[in-house]
């Protein structure tokens, strides 16, 4: 189960926030707009990854999000759909169908990757 940690508001009248979601083992930094989410509710979107590149298949298994030093996040999950081009990383499902898969990866294999923000749906 996925919840909201935290929300600070970027504009409220604009309904522009950045939200902290956490599934207890994984948080992730996300943009909302509109945002309409609460402390504590429970999140069972999938999440959207702007912008993926160098994305890549590794050898072994390997979860987590890492912020990056000068913004984005550094992701590496499990492939579980190939064709909504959907990772997942703990509890969260997360969109990276802008980038560019490469054939020879597929359901169950596990990728690393760039985004430069990641946004609820």
């Amino acid at each position: 189960m996925i919840t909201i940690k935290s929300i600070n508001w970027l504009d409220k009248d604009a309904e522009e926030a950045e939200v902290i979601l956490t599934d207890g083992r994984y948080s992730v930094l996300c943009f909302s707009h509109p945002c309409t989410l609460k402390i504590n509710d429970e999140y069972d979107e999938i999440i959207y990854g702007f912008n993926p590149v160098n994305i890549f298949k590794l050898s072994e298994k390997a979860y987590s999000i890492e912020e990056g030093k000068s913004g984005g996040f550094k992701l590496k999950g499990e492939l579980v759909d190939s064709v909504e081009s959907i990772i997942q990383i703990g509890n969260f499902k997360i969109d990276i169908s802008d980038g560019d898969i490469a054939g020879d990866i597929y359901n169950g294999d596990f990728l690393e990757l760039t985004v430069s923000r990641i946004d609820t749906m």
